[in-house]
């Protein structure tokens, strides 16, 4: 039995393989990968005996075809993130979609509503209308995300719940969240240089209490994202908070970023859609508390599984001392759920479920 996925270049799909790699069993996984890939190195020797090839972005066409060749040749193709390959693959040749899952990322759901409005996107959002609903099978975390698939797209195939392993295990690290008066207080705003972040916000919010009473800093990671947004956002920061602001532009390591997270005390989200989903659980692993838009399906997520988060539209209306109290009995009993279930083993127990479940459908 084979299974090809057609995976995009980040540090959660450098860790997948990490994991995929010691826990392939009887199934024969091919790993197909953007050309020149800048976080995994294919050589590397923690991927094992899997096979990994680039696949190459010169010629459409040809990279279409040979997409078609490999999934004619596979038992299936798991599509990690939805992305022009597969739509123009499935628009071609759309007998061929009773082969894949589509794995969801985020992006590739939420492109609907952020989209640029332009003759180019409105064209790819007609593909995906026509192309969605013919997936019949679909791998996620977040319930609600299920329930807009549906809505949007007509989606009628069937749900596997899924996650990716995270850069960094969780249960290796301690919770730590002392905000006692005399200790510097850290609010992690955001992150990354993402408009998304709608950091603007959050910082007149923030510029609009109290703060002169309390030993506060406002650190704004923009190091990964887009350069100019980042330089405006820094400045924006700046002219608000003052010497509280401390926008950070060095890209970390994840241990180091790991290390980052435990020294904050409050972490900010400010998306408008399911978003930063790895950096919250990061922060809720630590014994952070965490702010999460209640109109967005990650707020509803936590909290049907009885995950205190924070509302974030509410902090205008919340008292400093409000927005900086923490229950550390709570952050601990939080921490626990976290780490239980989102263990690189109850991971690997839903991905090895995901591929038995796919190849005996």
């Amino acid at each position: 039995m084979q299974i090809v996925h057609l995976l995009p270049d980040s540090l959660y799909s450098k860790k997948f393989l990490e994991v995929l790699a010691i826990n392939t069993e009887a199934i024969k996984h091919f790993v197909l990968l953007p050309e020149n890939p800048k976080y995994i190195d294919i050589s590397s020797p923690l991927f094992g005996s899997l096979d990994i090839a680039c696949f190459s972005r010169k010629n459409r066409i040809q990279r279409i075809s040979c997409l078609k060749e490999y999934v004619e040749k596979t038992d299936k193709l798991v599509a990690h993130y939805l992305d022009d390959n597969v739509l123009l693959l499935l628009l071609c040749y759309p007998s061929l979609a009773n082969k894949v899952c589509w794995v969801l990322w985020g992006g590739d759901l939420y492109y609907r509503v952020i989209r640029p409005h332009d003759i180019k996107s409105w064209l790819r959002e007609k593909a995906r209308e026509r192309v969605i609903p013919q997936i019949p099978q679909v791998g996620m975390l977040v319930d609600g995300d299920y329930e807009l698939l549906k809505k949007w797209y007509g989606f009628r195939g069937k749900r596997h719940e899924l996650f990716y392993p995270l850069p960094s295990p969780l249960g290796t690290y301690s919770v730590d969240n002392n905000m006692e008066v005399e200790r510097e207080i850290k609010i992690l705003v955001g992150n990354s240089a993402d408009p998304s972040n709608n950091h603007k916000e959050i910082f007149e919010v923030l510029a609009s209490k109290k703060l002169s009473e309390w030993n506060i800093k406002i650190i704004c990671p923009l190091s990964y994202g887009d350069r100019n947004y980042a330089s405006q956002i820094a400045n924006y920061g700046r002219s608000l908070l003052g010497e509280r602001f401390s926008p950070l532009f060095d890209f970390m390591s994840c241990d180091k970023y790991v290390a980052f997270m435990g020294n904050m005390n409050i972490v900010i989200m400010n998306h408008r859609r399911q978003q930063g989903l790895g950096n919250i659980l990061l922060a809720l692993s630590l014994g952070k508390k965490v702010y999460v838009r209640s109109d967005t399906t990650s707020y509803a997520f936590f909290k049907s599984r009885n995950i205190e988060v924070y509302d974030t539209l509410r902090i205008k209306f919340q008292s400093v001392e409000d927005l900086l109290t923490c229950d550390a009995s709570e952050a601990k009993d939080i921490s626990s759920k976290i780490k239980s279930y989102f263990s690189d083993e109850n991971g690997i127990r839903l991905w090895k479920k995901f591929f038995e479940d796919i190849l005996n459908s």
